[in-house]
């Protein structure tokens, strides 16, 4: 035993066939795989602009971001 590791033959891995593994914290704090993915494309992200005045500068529009939205 090299090292203190033995390799199982016999193992197979679900995950092999996947080109990303997606790791979350188990129970116990360690990370561990639980999701394979092969194939990954972008997200649109969009923002609502709200335009709105102030109390006593009405001349002047100001914009604040609102609702968010995203899209594959």
């Amino acid at each position: 035993m090299a090292n203190g590791f033995v390799k199982n033959a016999h193992r197979v891995d679900p995950y092999k066939n996947f080109k990303f593994r997606v790791k979350m914290k188990g129970a116990d704090g360690n990370p561990r795989v639980v999701l394979g993915v092969s194939k990954v494309g972008a997200l649109k992200r969009t923002t609502e602009v709200v335009k709105h005045r102030s109390g006593g500068d009405n001349s002047t529009d100001h914009k604040s971001p609102a609702a968010r939205a995203t899209t594959p």
